[in-house]
């Protein structure tokens, strides 16, 4: 049984030709080209003097099955089908009153959306009948791409859906040289695992690109590198070594994480880690008129401690003690010997291990210091300060 709302669009279309004969309707659609809007929602969007020829094959090759075939000037269409331009089927009998419905899942994509006329009317995709010649367009699920070249989905004329859309991982291009440097053996370019030999899948396999791989290959240990700890995680193809320095060391270069490739070998360059070092405090408390009276000669590794001095007639402001801390950098404030005077100024500025002061050695009020880097370091604070009237040296 028809439902009332067909019926009724069956209806108004017997009565539009009651008006005009299906010649002269078809002439009218020809001329405006352009979306032509039926009562009750439908949309003929389509140029009719651009309807190519039928195209059986075309047509099963995006899944359209072709209705009745008629012409624009004489239709041979009964019970109220229309004559209309039906993509590769071309010039075909329409039932406008059948709907296709929801679109069929497809794996790896999270949602649709669907489009209607040559505006493209936005159709709720929560809807169960979709009309002749809606548009619906897959959005492939985060990490995954759609295959090119993606074949658009229409509601064809046997209230179904053409097209073809595939979603496929997003992955790095094939890096020749990449691969090459890391001496990566990579398998056969895929785009699914139909692409594939059976026990191989399709991914991502860094700069091998989207590769057939055994995704239950096993590369063994990875590589080992002094001063380090390796850490695992995952099994097989997603087997991943983590490279940590062991403490006083920092990783100085290479790849901390290193993958199991589809060729059985782990990617990326090999850790190096060097031994943390502080940089030797005793020429800056020298020329200060200080000294070092432990802990010398050095290296001042992770751990170290030194004990600072300033001669007679001199004060000690910052610490007397000081230790070598993971980040390189000595524990305390910084050391400064400064000469006892009833002067008026601020206090000796310091000299900074790795520096050195180059101007300024009169320290009162409004006075300027200048401060500069040994080649190969860089500065953390002002290079230029200025002494202020409480007595402190701006930042």
């Amino acid at each position: 049984m028809r439902s009332r709302q067909t019926s009724s669009r069956m209806n108004y279309f017997r009565s539009w030709n009651k008006l005009l004969s299906l010649s002269e309707l078809m002439t009218k659609l020809r001329r405006a080209r352009r979306s032509v809007a039926l009562r009750g929602g439908y949309f003929i969007s389509l140029f009719i003097a651009q309807c190519p020829p039928r195209d059986l094959n075309a047509a099963a090759a995006v899944g359209r099955p072709c209705r009745k075939d008629c012409s624009s000037d004489s239709s041979k269409c009964k019970n109220g089908k229309v004559c209309l331009c039906d993509h590769e089927c071309g010039y075909s009998c329409i039932n406008l009153g059948k709907f296709c419905s929801q679109l069929p899942a497809i794996p790896n994509a999270e949602e649709f959306q669907v489009h209607r006329g040559t505006n493209r009317l936005s159709v709720p995709s929560t809807s169960t009948q979709f009309l002749y010649d809606d548009v619906a367009e897959y959005i492939c699920s985060p990490g995954y791409v759609k295959q090119v070249p993606t074949i658009p989905h229409y509601c064809h004329g046997r209230s179904g859906w053409t097209g073809s859309t595939v979603c496929i991982l997003s992955c790095r291009r094939y890096n020749f040289r990449k691969a090459r440097a890391y001496n990566l053996v990579c398998g056969r370019g895929c785009q699914t695992d139909q692409h594939c030999d059976e026990g191989l899948r399709c991914l991502c396999d860094g700069y091998c690109g989207r590769s057939c791989v055994n995704p239950d290959i096993s590369c063994g240990r990875a590589p080992p590198a002094e001063n380090t700890r390796i850490t695992y995680t995952g099994e097989g193809f997603q087997r991943r070594a983590y490279y940590t320095c062991t403490p006083g060391f920092y990783l100085r270069t290479g790849d901390y994480e290193r993958k199991c490739t589809g060729g059985g070998t782990w990617d990326g360059i090999r850790v190096s880690c060097r031994r943390i070092t502080c940089g030797n405090p005793l020429t800056s408390v020298q020329l200060m008129g200080g000294r070092v009276i432990n802990g010398l000669p050095g290296p001042f590794y992770v751990g170290h401690e030194i004990t600072l001095w300033c001669s007679s007639g001199r004060r000690i402001l910052g610490s007397g003690k000081r230790t070598c801390l993971e980040s390189g950098l000595w524990s305390g404030e910084d050391t400064v010997c400064d000469i006892i005077d009833d002067e008026i100024r601020c206090p000796h500025p310091g000299i900074p291990i790795n520096g050195r002061l180059t101007q300024g050695e009169n320290f009162s009020v409004g006075n300027f210091v200048e401060f500069e880097c040994d080649p190969g370091y860089v500065m953390i604070g002002e290079a230029r300060q200025e002494c202020y009237y409480f007595l402190e040296w701006s930042d």
